[in-house]
């Protein structure tokens, strides 16, 4: 399963600014965190988006995201059996940004946060 996104006014030459993300195998929760980027500019677009796998036990949406993200969308395969989830924020400032989803069930999942430069 992948998201695809384009966007225009991001750099073309090195991108990305700070990026970070990992696979969870047994989360103990419908709610979790992602850990964090430091842009090194203001003006970045942060991208955080999450994948669930055996299907989505909670009542997520892409709303869920933290407050200061866009949702995006979100996208289901397999007959829902795998979900993802996609928001979006500009930084405004040189500090850790997470992401915190919230509803997405206690199955296994993956997530990424990722800065890119203006």
């Amino acid at each position: 399963m992948a998201t695809v996104s384009e966007w225009s006014g991001i750099a073309s030459s090195s991108p990305i600014d700070a990026s970070n993300g990992a696979p969870v195998e047994s989360p103990s929760g419908t709610s979790f965190t992602t850990g964090s980027v430091t842009p090194t500019q203001s003006g970045d677009l942060v991208l955080s988006a999450v994948w669930v796998d055996n299907k989505n036990t909670g009542t997520g949406s892409a709303e869920d995201a933290t407050s200061g993200y866009t949702a995006l969308n979100e996208t289901n395969a397999g007959g829902g059996y795998y979900r993802g989830w996609n928001a979006y924020q500009v930084d405004s400032g040189v500090s850790a940004i997470t992401a915190t989803w919230a509803n997405v069930g206690t199955n296994s999942y993956d997530w990424v946060i990722a800065a890119f430069k203006p």
